[in-house]
């Protein structure tokens, strides 16, 4: 009943093998039976059954064997599955260039091990082990032949001969890594599993030394697999390296990182192997130093010192970085055990690394001393030496991470790229130590213009020595009255005043002004003399106008300036006396807005402020505080916000205070602006300069408005 049932399925597959028969080609495998059955015939045959699936690989709950088994193969054994084992072994063994054409040696070998007599086909392939391994190399089932092979049958000559192939192979790979192969190595598992069968027979002197590749193999299959299980087989093939080993740099590493890796485990033993090269002086001798004996794991780190010095000497960088890595990952892990040669040997490291000054070395360096600066305290040389090796944006932000490291001209350096208030704050301590009196000075400039609220405490730290130059000095008086400082706003004056040579007297003109104190006559008649600097100050504080023009009555500024500084005080009637002939530009914008036209106003000053930036015109800042005003008292706040960055973006930094008055008056009327308003303020802030942005984020903070600081946060970040 049975072969009944299946006839019709036969005469439907011979049926399909005759209508898909090819012009006969002669194959020159030779075949022991002189009975062939019909599915040997050497035309194509057809598509596999699905039914027909490849047994499984050996597995064994004994052994560990992942022999890789992850291609498709169903294709190929339905070939195999239509010939006689016969056949499929001659294929196996054949010379590449004698293969049946349709019986390639995946298909013969998976038929192979679909037979009851697996196992006496596996004994006679033993002696051939080694070109059979070769053959499934290709398709990634040489780790198959192996786990059979160890499973079914341990033959010492065939595991010899296959650990020896593999070693040649993977020497020939690691010299070309542009061209890997899918499958090109034999898992680590698997190679420890066929030393372990030839081991009792290399002790015995049974079989022959491996060979140096072959050991080297071995080493890095015993290491991958990372347990203290194969430390005595590690250490077997360390003494068998020895005798091998030229010491040459790179033919002498091998054997150290074996020494690095068995003293995780047992740092006595490593200990031991490290004293054979150490006695004979094969190592440099700058790999012996100073260890820390009183730490818990003393003697490994004894170990894993020799190393990382050698590793330093030898110039290896990248098994340099591995090294100090577990190095301080045992010496964080015993903390507070002392570790302090360990701690000088790291920075050692991290200074090495600097002075290579590779992109990957400064790179690790950076990220080490991050780290290491939770453990130990790194020194502001070592500090120094890395934010000098990086870009000065970059050292900006690595400040950060050493706030009191780093040396009063790098923390300058660092600020000075990137003004941020973060930034000045991590450079402040080391701008306030004694060292730091020739960088004061600049430090002085670099706070007042982002008008940083430390800037009291840096001026008190250098009130007393400080040399003021004119400029430092306004600069100084108007940040910190921006601050609301006045006590040493007027300290700031009075050091100046005293400070020899002669002060210069439009700056002290300027600075009196700004800080409402009488001005002596003199002073008053040689700065009016001197055009170039009222118009100066007039530019820099154009709300002194009226002042000036009370100590000078023939002053005349320039007369859209006073008008528009008239307007930011509130004087709209200042207008009636405008130049005539100005109906466009910042008079016409202000014209609009004393007539409520708001949003006319602030296209014609928009254009103004394109036309004639501050670099220019200085009315653009009276102009920008006057329509700001008037916005503020019509609660037109996204007027007023396209104002304001209208006026950033044309260079103005002299709105703040109208600014934030503006803002302060939306956030307690509960206003709010439009989204297309804050991308405005958000675009206008992302193409400030740092000192400008940070202003800017000082003032929407200090109003509190919060929607709008959401916006300028993200553009900073930007």
């Amino acid at each position: 009943m049975t072969r009944s049932r299946h006839l019709p399925l036969l005469r439907q597959r011979l049926a399909a093998i005759r209508s898909q028969r090819p012009p006969a080609v002669r194959s020159p495998v030779a075949v022991p039976s002189p009975a062939r059955a019909l599915s040997t015939q050497s035309w194509a045959t057809p598509a596999p059954d699905a039914s027909l699936v490849p047994l499984p690989h050996a597995s064994s709950s004994k052994l560990t064997l992942d022999a890789p088994f992850d291609v498709d193969l169903s294709a190929s054994f339905g070939l195999a599955s239509f010939a006689h084992e016969d056949e499929l072994l001659a294929s196996l063994l054949a010379a590449p260039a004698h293969t049946s054409a349709w019986l390639d040696p995946v298909s013969a070998y998976l038929g192979l091990r679909a037979s009851s007599l697996f196992t006496h086909h596996l004994a006679l392939l033993a002696p051939h082990a080694g070109s059979v391994y070769a053959r499934l190399r290709p398709a990634g089932l040489h780790g198959l032949l192996v786990s059979d092979l160890l499973l079914r049958h341990p033959d010492v000559p065939a595991l010899r001969s296959i650990l020896d192939s593999e070693a040649l192979s993977a020497t020939a790979s690691d010299k070309r890594p542009a061209r890997p192969r899918p499958h090109a190595r034999l898992r680590s598992s698997l190679v420890a599993q066929a030393h372990a069968v030839l081991r009792p027979h290399l002790a015995a002197r049974r079989l022959a030394p491996l060979g140096r590749r072959t050991n080297l193999l071995v080493a890095r299959a015993l290491m991958d697999a990372d347990t203290h299980l194969n430390l005595s087989a590690l250490l077997d093939v360390y003494w068998a390296l020895v005798a091998q080993t030229s010491w040459a740099p790179d033919s002498a590493w091998p054997l150290l990182a074996i020494i690095a890796h068995v003293a995780r485990y047992a740092p006595a033993e490593a200990a031991t192997a490290l004293q054979y090269p150490l006695a004979l002086g094969k190592l440099p001798a700058a790999a012996l130093g100073k260890s820390s004996a009183a730490h818990p794991r003393a003697r490994e780190l004894a170990v894993l010192a020799i190393v990382l010095r050698t590793a330093l000497a030898w110039r290896m960088p990248q098994r340099a970085h591995a090294l100090a890595d577990r190095v301080l990952g045992i010496v964080a892990a015993a903390r507070p055990a002392p570790a302090p040669h360990a701690e000088l040997l790291l920075l050692q490291t991290a200074r090495a690394m600097l002075a290579d000054a590779t992109p990957a070395n400064i790179a690790w360096a950076g990220a080490f001393l991050a780290r290491f600066k939770d453990v130990a305290h790194v020194p502001a040389s070592t500090v120094d030496l890395y934010l000098s090796a990086i870009r000065p944006r970059q050292s900006a932000v690595a400040l950060l991470e050493f706030p009191r490291a780093a040396s009063p001209a790098t923390a300058l350096r660092a600020a000075s790229a990137l003004p941020s208030r973060a930034v000045l704050a991590a450079a402040l301590p080391s701008l306030l130590s004694p060292a730091a009196r020739a960088q004061q000075p600049a430090a002085l400039r670099l706070f007042a213009q982002a008008r940083h609220p430390l800037l009291p405490k840096l001026w008190t730290a250098c009130a007393a020595h400080a040399t003021l130059t004119a400029e430092t000095a306004i600069a100084l008086v108007r940040a910190l009255l921006k601050l609301r400082d006045r006590q040493a706003a007027l300290s700031v004056l009075h050091a100046y005043e005293r400070a020899p040579p002669a002060p210069d007297d439009a700056a002290t003109l300027h600075a009196r002004l700004l800080l409402s104190l009488p001005v002596d006559a003199g002073v008053v008649g040689r700065a009016i003399a001197n055009r170039a600097a009222l118009d100066m100050i007039v530019a820099q504080s154009p709300h002194l106008i009226p002042k000036l023009q009370e100590l000078a009555p023939r002053f005349r500024p320039d007369p859209v300036l006073a008008v528009a500084s008239a307007c930011a005080r509130g004087v709209w009637s200042a207008l009636g006396s405008a130049p005539h002939g100005r109906a466009e530009g910042y008079v016409g914008a202000l014209r609009a807005a004393r007539s409520n036209k708001l949003a006319r106003a602030f296209r014609l000053f928009a254009a103004a402020a394109e036309a004639a930036p501050l670099a220019i015109s200085p009315a653009l800042a009276p102009t920008a505080a006057a329509l700001m005003r008037r916005a503020r008292l019509n609660a037109r706040w996204d007027i007023g916000l396209r104002v304001w960055t209208a006026a950033m973006r044309a260079g103005d930094d002299g709105v703040e205070d109208a600014a934030a008055a503006l803002l302060r008056a939306c956030r307690a009327a509960h206003g709010d602006v439009g989204d297309d308003v804050r991308a405005e303020v958000a675009a206008a802030l992302e193409g400030l300069g740092e000192v400008a942005r940070e202003r800017a984020r000082a003032i929407l903070h200090d109003a509190g408005f919060a929607q709008a600081g959401r916006a300028e946060d993200g553009a900073g970040d930007a």
